[in-house]
């Protein structure tokens, strides 16, 4: 688990890989993380909490290693480009 606010604010990070075996993230984990660009997320990954990537405004890839989009988490990121089992999407194409 990342617990709430864990990373809050942190302008240090720019690139995460998150552990295999990983499979929550609570609300505000990386919020306001400026700088943060890309997070690859494990494929048991069962939880992300909506407002876990709030105020991300640079974050324009995200990486999914084999489970399903949350729609609700990212659906407001229109520059965010996933790739998904070696398939790229932009976030505009995903929420039409």
């Amino acid at each position: 688990i990342i617990d709430c606010g864990a990373f809050q604010n942190c302008s240090n990070l720019t690139k995460i890989s998150l552990p295999q075996g990983l499979e929550r993230i609570e609300m505000l984990a990386f919020s306001n993380a400026k700088n943060l660009k890309e997070i690859t997320i494990p494929d048991r990954m069962k939880y992300i909490d909506p407002s876990a990537f709030n105020g991300c405004e640079n974050l324009s890839k995200i990486i999914l290693e084999g489970h399903e989009i949350y729609r609700n988490t990212f659906s407001e990121m229109e520059n965010v480009t996933f790739i998904y089992k070696n398939n790229e999407y932009s976030c505009k194409e995903l929420y039409k």
